[in-house]
């Protein structure tokens, strides 16, 4: 089973891999300041990562250098995260629909959604397949993962700052192994690697390598296939994200509350709002990865 990343990824099945070659600078994996200013690559709109993302799109969906709702990618990639970590690990769709069987799995496809924008889960890897009990409104545009990799306070990289659930601040809870994510130069090296990481640029480029080139990833919307995925490219700015009790991340020993900062990079598509009636969403990675949903699309909001 190939992999592709290493930190907390959740719609790649990247937990437990590491990356074994250091970082080639890429227009692609080029990183954005450590403080998310800065456009790494001049000439493009502002929100994209290389000039192959501009004008790039499919029928129904928002192209990668669009801002939808006021957003780019990378911004809606940044709450993703913060949805899919807000959600207790029992009820979380990260665990729903595996493996999957016929019919599918039936799941609440509405925890935690709001807004114009509702969230599609992957998995931990293996094969899902979900069925929404109830429909999407009509009116709303869907996000989802293809591949994608998050790092950070909660990939365990770094420690920056917390606090938990009653503003009390959470100190690092292992000074002598992690170095403060916001440091120009880390104290220590990101001991999950196997070669020095000493900042969080460092960090950056060395997720970003895990995805270039470009992995095997496909998604399908209906039965079609969404073509140049590799243009689907985005980095999030630094995001903070708040856990609940038992939470995705119990193995971690942090209690509930909101950590800062965190990072993702990885593959994502935003479909433009889907006509009513029924629909199905397929998308994978090389085997390792395999989500299904199927749902209907109904009132709007």
């Amino acid at each position: 089973m190939k992999s592709y990343s290493k930190a907390w990824s959740v719609a790649a099945v990247l937990t437990s891999a590491a990356l074994l070659t250091q970082y080639a600078p890429s227009a692609t994996t080029r990183p954005t300041s450590p403080r998310g200013g800065g456009n790494p690559n001049p000439g493009v709109p502002s929100n994209c990562l290389s000039t192959n993302q501009v004008g790039n799109s499919n029928p129904g969906v928002h192209p990668p250098c669009s801002k939808p709702y006021g957003l780019a990618y990378g911004e809606w990639s940044a709450k993703w995260w913060e949805w899919v970590f807000s959600i207790p690990a029992p009820t979380n769709p990260q665990f729903q629909g595996i493996p999957a069987s016929n019919p599918p799995a039936v799941v609440d496809c509405s925890v935690g959604q709001s807004g114009p924008v509702w969230f599609l889960a992957g998995d931990f890897g293996g094969i899902a397949a979900r069925q929404c009990k109830d429909p999407i409104p009509s009116g709303v545009s869907i996000f989802f993962p293809v591949a994608n990799n998050g790092f950070g306070v909660l990939g365990f990289d770094c420690y920056g700052t917390g606090v938990d659930a009653l503003g009390k601040p959470v100190p690092n809870p292992r000074p002598t192994i992690l170095a403060n994510c916001l440091d120009p130069v880390w104290s220590v090296p990101d001991p999950t690697f196997p070669f020095p990481i000493l900042s969080w640029s460092q960090l950056v480029a060395a997720v970003a390598a895990g995805f270039d080139p470009t992995p095997p990833i496909s998604a399908e919307i209906d039965g079609h296939s969404l073509q140049n995925l590799g243009a689907y490219r985005a980095q999030a700015p630094m995001f903070s994200i708040t856990i609940p009790d038992d939470s995705l991340l119990r193995f971690i020993p942090l209690p509930a509350g909101t950590y800062f900062p965190n990072g993702s990079d990885g593959f994502w598509v935003m479909l433009t709002p889907l006509s009513k009636g029924p629909h199905v969403v397929h998308f994978s990675i090389d085997g390792s990865l395999d989500v299904t949903y199927h749902f209907s699309v109904g009132p709007g909001h």
